[in-house]
């Protein structure tokens, strides 16, 4: 919380555009300004503040609702943390892995979660 309320970032106003666009029919993120896009950018702008070099890009989003679909900001914030670490640094292929592994369950909760996913 700290991170959100006293750093900036450079991708605040990235992240805000992002936000309506991330879930848009589920109902925790429908309400603009509401309790869930509020949680989305509470955790994207920690974030992009706590690892200045990755900072925020866009999909980043998808991941971090997911997470607060099923857990706290600082949870999903921390979990954010643990799988980015080391992924996001040439070649990359940790982060690959674990874009692959989150397409996976998005599909295999898709139903759950309504959301319109195709393979």
């Amino acid at each position: 919380q700290t991170l959100v309320i006293y750093e900036t970032s450079t991708s605040e106003l990235e992240i805000i555009r992002d936000i309506s666009r991330t879930f848009p029919s589920h109902i925790f993120f429908q309400q603009r300004h509401g309790p869930g896009q509020r949680s989305l950018y509470n955790v994207l702008k920690a974030y992009s503040v706590y690892d200045r070099d990755v900072g925020y890009v866009q999909g980043m989003g998808f991941i971090a609702g997911l997470l607060l679909l099923y857990m706290s900001e600082e949870d999903a914030f921390w979990l954010i943390v643990a799988l980015l670490k080391g992924a996001v640094h040439a070649p990359m292929e940790g982060l690959y892995q674990v874009i692959e592994l989150l397409w996976r369950f998005l599909l295999s909760m898709s139903k759950q979660l309504k959301l319109p996913l195709e393979t």
